[in-house]
């Protein structure tokens, strides 16, 4: 291995993210639960520690390390030994409890009545949202981030990369879910707009002035799609075609999904927008299932340029369908806030998990009746059965962070999973620039373990480290 030259290493790591098929549904659930069982254990410990003041604690580089151990670490740790996992989130679980017990007990020992529920819960530190969907974003966003780099180390399991044509990988479900995450931010903020369309000529103008306006917006991401272009072709870096093409990536995919989400929202009334979407994703299903779409996506020769493109291309109607699935979602969640704003915030989290509770088993029954029945979840192609497996698990981390929003006492937020959240573009875009940077230096494939646990520890801290900074300075930058 010593002497074996670039070619035959960049031969090597294709192999070795090529012809997976994934893992179990229920598998990548449980490992996504270690970050609400994070957030839920540094909620009771800091109310355990801060006593009841009113005001949050400093955040310094001891509280950064501690979030990084409450939250940040522990799925790390799943993800790469999810055999752990049980044992770690019972053990998180049993310490939030406890943390909850204690408190109690010194309340009742000293005579004094518990004020922690009197006080204003703590503020959204990423912006007008709720804490929940602040943490669902994030956690999204760090578990991204984590895979991206961990996938090219023989310690990260094969079965969580990303699957060759069917299947379920948590690298599979990480890109539909940071649409996911997106989409559920902007109906959040977004406000319902009324009124009536106006003439044809006028809308279809609007329309284009919209596209132009904002490709100048997101000329970053166009930027970076064509960086990472011309770097994995000039550098010979390891390249896996049937993800997105020959010359498409996730941030081609995130730049024209921009261009066809931006002049959609002139589509009035606005609850029409996810059911355009929903009928232009059934339609294409049909394609995939009836007419051979599914054949040309995998076998067909990539000889042209929408050919050589064809999954980037083509994944665009399933992505903008999930997007428009949690926009609403999102919009549902700010306007049953708005609702309750006058009333206790615990009814509006009950009222809001139960919501959840109902749209979980409503997706997850549509998950598994489109798996049994109409297709298998397929990442390359971007499916129906991929489209509800990804909003349907993204539903159920949501509302397990609900629960876990409900079950705390006054809660700050976690100030790396809020900072997170204020910068998303940028923390993936520096993280995606380190992944460059640590396979440039060292050969991963061949790293020991105890190496690659190191490279990822100082990753993961340089990357929260950097979202921690920008939110320290006020800063928030936006595409």
């Amino acid at each position: 291995m010593l002497h074996e030259d670039a070619d035959t290493y960049r031969e090597r790591q294709e192999e070795f993210i090529s012809d997976l098929t994934g893992t179990t549904m229920l598998e990548l659930v449980l490992v996504s639960t270690p970050i609400p069982m994070g957030v839920w254990l540094l909620a009771e410990a800091k109310v355990l520690l801060a006593g009841c003041e009113k005001s949050l604690p400093a955040f310094g580089w001891h509280g950064f390390f501690v979030e990084l151990l409450a939250v940040v670490f522990p799925a790390l740790v799943c993800m790469l030994w999810p055999s752990l996992t049980g044992t770690l989130v019972l053990s998180m679980a049993l310490t939030s409890a406890c943390c909850r017990l204690k408190r109690q007990y010194r309340m009742t020992c000293s005579g004094k009545a518990d004020r922690s529920a009197e006080m204003p819960r703590g503020k959204d530190l990423g912006g007008p949202m709720m804490e929940a969907v602040t943490n669902i974003r994030a956690s999204i966003m760090l578990m991204t981030c984590i895979t991206i780099l961990a996938v090219d180390f023989q310690v990260f399991p094969r079965r969580f990369a990303k699957t060759e044509v069917f299947g379920t990988g948590l690298m599979d479900l990480g890109v539909g879910a940071t649409i996911f995450a997106s989409g559920l931010g902007s109906g959040c903020r977004v406000k319902r707009e009324s009124g009536h369309p106006r003439s044809g000529r006028s809308v279809w103008r609007t329309m284009l002035a919209d596209i132009a306006s904002t490709a100048i917006r997101a000329w970053p991401l166009a930027a970076l799609g064509l960086s990472r272009l011309v770097v994995i072709k000039g550098l010979g870096y390891q390249e896996h075609v049937s993800e997105y093409g020959v010359h498409w990536n996730f941030f081609a995919t995130l730049f024209f999904l921009r261009l066809v989400v931006v002049p959609m929202n002139r589509i009035r009334p606005v609850r029409f927008k996810p059911f355009l979407a929903l009928v232009a994703l059934s339609v294409y299903q049909w394609f995939l299932a009836k007419g051979g779409l599914s054949d040309f996506i995998v076998h067909a020769p990539r000889d042209s340029l929408f050919a050589m493109n064809r999954e980037g291309i083509l994944g665009l109607v399933g992505f903008v369908s999930i997007y428009y699935m949690a926009e609403e979602l999102g919009s549902q969640i700010s306007a049953h806030h708005q609702r309750l704003k006058a009333r206790q915030h615990q009814q509006f989290l009950s009222s809001s998990v139960t919501i959840a509770a109902r749209a979980n088993v409503v997706l997850w029954g549509l998950t598994l009746l489109s798996e049994a029945f109409i297709q298998q979840t397929s990442r390359r192609m971007v499916n129906l059965t991929y489209v509800l497996w990804v909003c349907a698990h993204s539903m159920l981390m949501l509302g397990l962070l609900m629960v876990v929003d409900s079950l705390s006492l006054k809660r700050p937020t976690s100030r790396v999973l809020a900072a997170i959240n204020m910068n998303m573009f940028p923390v993936f875009m520096v993280a995606n620039l380190a992944t460059g940077a640590v396979n440039i230096s060292m050969r991963t494939l061949d790293a020991d373990t105890l190496s690659a646990i190191m490279t990822l520890t100082i990753y993961v801290v340089f990357v929260a480290g950097v979202a921690v900074a920008l939110s320290n300075r006020g800063l928030t930058i936006k595409v």
